[in-house]
């Protein structure tokens, strides 16, 4: 948790800890009945641009400690790791655009398409699948005489009316 540990502590205070006795942490053991002593731990802060995403820390059996040498790897790993969350969050924001329509947030044709298709393939033989198609009667003369900016809130009114009497699997 955020200040809790030293991994905590480096987290919230986005500040490096080195050599700090691992006594201090919450968790000193991987499991109970290892033997495994840490002695101290350094720990330093995962961040890419103005956002703590995590803390990389090491901990040490022995009382020699983590030399500079060793602090300048954990930075290294630490911007690497930073640029990797970074990916990952990316792919992840661009999966969910591709994949949704950003009025309704409801899934957009794309999403059906590849849904359809696997929901028609060897694993699904003999299981049925329904489809549900949804059209708005006089959606087109709200647009024309409202505005589209009244005729997008109905659209998210719908949806929203839509996603509450469905499953969210559905």
């Amino acid at each position: 948790a955020m200040g809790e540990g030293v991994a905590g502590w480096v987290a919230q205070n986005r500040k490096v800890r080195v050599n700090a006795s691992a006594a201090l942490d919450v968790a000193r053991r991987f499991s109970p009945e290892e033997n495994l002593e840490f002695t101290t731990v350094t720990a330093v802060p995962v961040i890419h641009c103005a956002e703590t995403v995590g803390v990389l820390a090491a901990y040490n059996t022995s009382y020699q400690g983590t030399t500079e040498h060793q602090l300048h790897l954990l930075n290294i790993l630490a911007e690497h790791a930073a640029a990797a969350i970074q990916n990952v969050r990316r792919a992840e924001r661009d999966r969910h655009l591709a994949f949704t329509d950003p009025l309704t947030g409801l899934a957009n044709s794309r999403f059906l398409i590849r849904e359809l298709d696997r929901y028609t393939g060897p694993q699904f033989a003999g299981k049925g699948v329904g489809v549900v198609m949804l059209d708005l009667d006089g959606f087109k003369a709200v647009n024309d005489n409202n505005g589209h900016l009244v005729g997008d809130e109905l659209l998210r009114n719908v949806a929203l009316r839509l996603q509450e009497l469905t499953d969210p699997r559905d």
